[in-house]
């Protein structure tokens, strides 16, 4: 900023080049001999300007503190710069007055001294308006997982429909159902056990039949 020779800042300066454009092609001021100005637009709307008082009927010029296109040709009708209008916040001295301070290092806090005041202690718990949340009573269960051990949540309330286990309900039953092998070999069995009876009933029923013959 130091190497800036403008006496505006470089963004409010490109701001004030294109309102002085449209000041010259949009606006037609008229003063009334002092410093109140009656400025046109192309329009065909028409607002006071007072130089004095840097204020304009559309108030951006009261806002913002960068004159308006309306400020501008009035100003440049009187012969004036319009930089010596613009409010002193956008001045590279003003800038330079701001960050002239420099900012000074820190310890870190194990570095600072401790006061005599008491520890500052949390501030007191109000209850919050609504309904509590309600708190669930889970429980651990391990189980083995690729040869890990591993400790999962087991809700105590929370009981199969379908299977009467805890831990888990009828939509996800089929998550904690035996493994494929089992099962397999659990239908096998069953399998086996029905054609065994089958066989037995099938002697006794020809057995029967022999000894009614008879």
């Amino acid at each position: 900023m130091e190497a800036y020779h403008g006496n505006i800042c470089p963004n409010i300066r490109e701001i004030v080049e294109k309102t002085k454009l449209k000041a010259a092609t949009d606006c037609t001021p008229t003063f009334n001999g002092g410093d109140i100005a009656e400025v046109e637009n192309i329009e065909g709307t028409k607002n006071v300007v007072n130089l004095a008082r840097r204020t304009y009927t559309c108030r951006r010029w009261d806002l913002c503190g960068i004159p308006c296109k309306h400020a501008i040709s009035a100003i440049y009708l009187k012969r004036e710069d319009p930089d010596d209008y613009v409010s002193r916040c956008y001045l590279k001295t003003t800038y330079m007055s701001i960050y002239n301070n420099l900012i000074q290092p820190v310890n870190s806090m194990d570095l600072w001294s401790r006061g005599e005041d008491p520890p500052i202690q949390p501030p007191q718990y109000s209850r919050q308006p609504g309904r509590p949340k309600k708190t669930r009573n889970k429980a651990t269960y391990e189980k083995q997982k690729d040869g890990v051990t591993v400790r999962k949540m087991m809700q105590k309330s929370l009981r199969c429909g379908n299977c009467g286990q805890q831990g888990h309900n009828r939509k996800t039953c089929q998550r904690h159902l035996p493994s494929k092998e089992k099962a397999t070999a659990a239908v096998s069995k069953k399998r086996k056990l029905n054609t065994e009876e089958g066989q037995a009933a099938q002697t006794q029923a020809s057995f029967l039949s022999l000894k009614l013959v008879i």
